[in-house]
């Protein structure tokens, strides 16, 4: 029969690329074990944007082969720095380990940006987001 349909010749591999991620702040125990866990994890699944936020910026941090560069959160336009680097990297996802002192004011900043965020910091207001 001709019209059989044979699930095994329509078969494709399909490659996703990898995601990028932002770990804030990956100067902190929790931060630093994400940002680890990504580099190893493998650059075809996923990888550490060499960018991170930070209370203050602080000398850049080796994490495996990926040097990030520690940036004030406080100065400038963080929103700025977060539309260029989505542009720059597709997909991009943050990754939030601070303060509990920041959970608020990072949030606002990441939903007013449109950008995916996971909050693995503890504490905020989460009536007011």
């Amino acid at each position: 029969n001709n019209n059989s349909y044979n699930h095994h010749n329509m078969s494709t591999t399909t490659m996703a690329a990898a995601v990028p991620i932002m770990v804030n702040d990956l100067t902190g125990k929790m931060g630093r074990a994400v940002a680890d866990a990504v580099v190893a994890r493998g650059a075809d699944v996923c990888y550490l944007v060499p960018v991170a936020f930070s209370g203050e910026a602080k000398d850049p941090v080796s994490v495996g082969d990926v040097t990030v560069d520690i940036k004030s959160i406080r100065d400038g336009d963080p929103g700025a720095i977060i539309k260029s680097l989505k542009s720059e990297h597709p997909g991009l996802i943050v990754v939030d380990y601070t303060l509990p002192a920041a959970v608020n004011a990072n949030a606002a900043l990441y939903v007013a940006n449109d950008q995916p965020f996971v909050m693995g910091t503890t504490g905020g207001d989460r009536g007011s987001c």
